[in-house]
């Protein structure tokens, strides 16, 4: 594998130190001291989020799906064993 040059090498640092500014948190965050139970009925009383009509159309094809591929592998299956006990029957009666 070919060395980096010094130009490369300069740049990757640079990419590196913009990386990690950007992620550095602009604000300091001090947590608030509260009880327990303020925070479990906050999180709680947060409104159930309802799927959308796209996700339940994606999901009712993913069923749908997979119930014809399902019995398209069944059927193979069930044609496989067939031909299977078929050929050993036909080898037995000469």
């Amino acid at each position: 594998m070919p060395q980096r040059t010094k130009k490369e090498k300069i740049a990757a640092q640079q990419r590196k130190a913009l990386h990690y500014t950007l992620l550095e948190p602009q604000t300091k965050f001090e947590p608030q001291d509260k009880p327990a139970a303020t925070i479990h009925r906050l999180v709680s009383s947060e409104p159930q989020q309802q799927p959308s009509r796209e996700d339940s159309m994606i999901g009712q094809f993913f069923v749908q799906d997979l119930r014809k591929s399902m019995i398209f592998i069944v059927s193979i299956l069930a044609l496989e064993i067939f031909l299977h006990f078929a050929r050993i029957s036909n080898y037995f009666s000469r």
